[in-house]
């Protein structure tokens, strides 16, 4: 091997070393500086901790009764009873025809109130010959008697013939004319009724005429509630409305 060669192999092994010299140097200070950056983001992290901490403890933000017993699944143990309680004025809610007034011009968009109505009453699971009604209002209207069935489905499916049954119910018991009858179908997104339910001719004339309505706890009971929720005079009432449309955004 020539001088030539060894002294470039020389200075390339001198090189060679002091640039794993500077890499390490280079690596260690950044790892100094990166660990006094963690340091100090750690110790922001405990103040921001604990004051959040505190304000979970205090506000409590997660905290669903619902949730806590489990029944936001349960049609029959809490959306068809905790809807009658809203939607009765003389209810323990305490808020006169808060709900009813918005749920009948927001949601079923009829034009009348409770304040126009006389001889008004509303009735849970009300047993028929054609069976159980989930929720049933009866009312006059300048004399006339009027009423309102709701269906309330969550995911249980129709029963055979089971709107077809109601509507004979509201024709033939209550002796209505179409006109003075309405028949609410609420599911969770609101899905129209299958033919086993009703049938499609009825389905589509009542439809027309605006005597099917079909309603979504998503589309419309979510955006009734937060729309009552903003006049709740009573702290404790917008507490639990609160948590129920809290319930309904995970139905």
């Amino acid at each position: 091997m020539g001088n030539n060669a060894a002294n470039d192999i020389a200075d390339f092994t001198r090189l060679f070393t002091n640039y794993n010299v500077l890499e390490s140097r280079y690596w260690k200070q950044r790892v100094v500086g990166e660990q006094q950056e963690f340091e100090d983001f750690k110790e922001r992290f405990v103040v921001f901790d604990t004051r959040m901490q505190a304000l979970l403890k205090k506000e409590t933000p997660f905290y669903n009764i619902f949730d806590i017993l489990n029944v936001r699944h349960r049609e029959t143990k809490l959306h068809t009873p905790f809807l009658i309680h809203l939607l009765n004025p003389k209810a323990s809610h305490e808020q006169d025809s808060l709900f009813l007034n918005t749920f009948l011009t927001e949601v079923l968009h009829l034009p009348f109130t409770y304040e126009e109505l006389s001889q008004f009453e509303i009735h849970e699971e009300l047993s028929t010959l054609e069976g159980r009604l989930d929720i049933i209002m009866t009312f006059k209207l300048k004399g006339v008697k009027k009423s309102i069935v709701i269906e309330n489905k969550i995911y249980a499916g129709d029963q055979d013939k089971q709107l077809d049954r109601y509507y004979n119910y509201l024709r033939h018991d209550l002796k209505l004319a179409d006109s003075d009858l309405w028949l609410v179908y609420l599911t969770p997104r609101a899905t129209p009724p299958s033919s086993k339910s009703i049938k499609p001719a009825d389905a589509q004339k009542l439809s027309q005429n605006k005597r099917l309505l079909l309603i979504g706890y998503h589309q419309h009971i979510i955006p009734w509630l937060a729309e009552s929720w903003q006049h709740i005079a009573s702290v404790r009432v917008q507490q639990t409305v609160f948590q129920y449309i809290k319930t309904l955004e995970n139905l």
